[in-house]
């Protein structure tokens, strides 16, 4: 069973430990995105990212299982052992419904199948090696280690770039991208097995029930959570054009790290809220947390791409001039995303899955007939505004619901009224500095440390002490 004292930990501290590896992804991340923007431009990022997408979103029904698992094991008298065995039975059942579609498709259209017949089953089994990867991380970190679990993560995706520059090294093509991707998460998911130190148990029909009443609206939420979230990109690509992807996809990478430090908090407050909830005990602090820091750094981000404009054609080339705008609406969209991740994660952990999933339904309806006709009408910066819209209207929702739902003080915190103060002073600061050096990377690098020093500083200043 679940023992109380794994589960005695900080949100903001389990956050801090997974936060140099949520940092080290997303570096590798940017890295690849770079090389491909500056050598190839935006037009192949855009095809990129299209392709990319497609694979994203296939992983809908394993993430979904992954979070009732993660939910289930966290709480207090669960059974890890038998909710191991379940989650591996899963993904048995995975393989064999996946390998019977993916054949049929690969006999089917194999003439058309750009990587050909052996790249496409490699692509099978690096897309069920990767399942397997995110049971294993997932039932790691509702042990007690929702930090040490990104760590995992990132070793994953650090040895499949090893392997695919090796393998690249030697000559293969895109197979080298696919056994990389193989390689690394199937290396990973055995490091993370022994990690748990428990065997797979056989699953009771109890077990099997509890996992059931979750996922029934964990999967779905993350299926239309993905057809919403990727929805932008087909969006794009397919009414506007691939250029405009690659800007949106490169704009995207920039804003990373303001979208860090709440993704990493998502992850601790879920198993946190999970057996606090489960002991009967109030999960109004790890929430205030949460909300308090999601924001911390996306904040001045979002003020620095109004002071700093030509951001992307200095980083990435001059093919990306005048996307200021963009860069400004991406980073409002992906902060406002990560706040909503924290009410996400806390209805996940009270065992309240429905209130996402309900709140998904009401966005998609309202997604769909918006951002078609505002593309057709206005264009890409048109379509950017509505899905910001659309995205602001969803974190109102939860955030209604959560007042509902909670009792006391949970987002109007006075350390948020500290940021977007401080916020204020980095766009100030970043203004005066770039007018006055050299627009390039040089002078961006110094537009940004006096920026984010005063930025700090008035932080710390205005925020509560505690």
């Amino acid at each position: 069973m679940a023992k109380t004292d794994n589960y005695d930990f900080s949100v903001g501290r389990e956050a801090i430990k997974g936060l140099p590896g949520r940092v080290l992804m997303n570096i590798l991340q940017f890295t690849m995105i770079a090389i491909i923007a500056r050598f190839l431009g935006a037009s192949s990022l855009g095809t990129y990212t299209f392709f990319f997408t497609v694979v994203k979103s296939s992983e809908v029904i394993i993430n979904g299982f992954g979070e009732a698992l993660k939910k289930r094991i966290s709480e207090e008298d669960s059974q890890p052992r038998e909710l191991f065995g379940a989650a591996l039975l899963f993904h048995l059942l995975f393989v064999i419904i996946t390998a019977i579609i993916g054949v049929i498709i690969i006999l089917l259209f194999n003439d058309i199948i750009p990587m050909g017949t052996n790249g496409a089953f490699f692509a099978l089994f690096a897309f069920q090696s990767h399942a397997l990867f995110i049971l294993s991380q997932e039932t790691y970190a509702a042990l007690g280690n929702p930090g040490e679990s990104l760590w995992f993560e990132s070793f994953a995706r650090s040895l499949i770039l090893a392997c695919q520059t090796v393998f690249r090294w030697y000559g293969y093509g895109m197979e080298a991208l696919i056994l990389g991707i193989f390689l690394g998460t199937i290396t990973t998911a055995f490091g993370v097995f022994y990690a748990v130190k428990m065997w797979p148990k056989k699953p009771s029909k109890n077990i099997i029930i509890t996992l059931y009443h979750f996922a029934k609206y964990s999967i779905p939420t993350e299926m239309l959570g993905a057809a919403y979230s990727y929805s932008d990109a087909f969006a794009i690509f397919f009414l506007i054009g691939s250029t405009e992807l690659g800007q949106f996809s490169a704009a995207g990478q920039l804003i990373l790290a303001g979208t860090v430090v709440g993704t990493a908090l998502a992850q601790p407050l879920i198993v946190k809220s999970s057996n606090k909830h489960s002991r009967g005990e109030s999960v109004n602090k790890p929430l205030a947390v949460s909300i308090s820091y999601a924001g911390i750094i996306g904040i001045p981000l979002i003020f620095l791409t109004l002071a700093v404009p030509e951001a992307m054609p200095i980083i990435y080339a001059s093919g990306f001039a005048g996307t200021g705008l963009v860069l400004f609406l991406v980073a409002g969209y992906s902060v406002t995303a990560v706040y909503k991740l924290q009410f996400i994660a806390i209805f996940n952990g009270i065992n309240k899955p429905d209130v996402p999933f309900k709140i998904r339904v009401i966005q998609g309806i309202v997604y769909v007939p918006v951002i078609i006709l505002v593309a057709l009408e206005y264009g890409f910066t048109g379509l950017l505004i509505a899905s910001w819209g659309v995205e602001l209207f969803g974190l109102t929702l939860l955030y209604a619901v959560a007042r509902y739902e909670f009792t006391g003080r949970i987002i109007f915190h006075r350390v948020i009224f500290a940021q977007f103060i401080g916020g204020i002073t980095t766009y100030i600061t970043a203004d005066y500095v770039f007018s006055v050096v050299s627009t390039d990377i040089y002078g961006l690098i110094l537009t940004l440390i006096p920026a984010f020093v005063f930025y700090s500083v008035t932080v710390l200043a205005l925020s509560p002490v505690t």
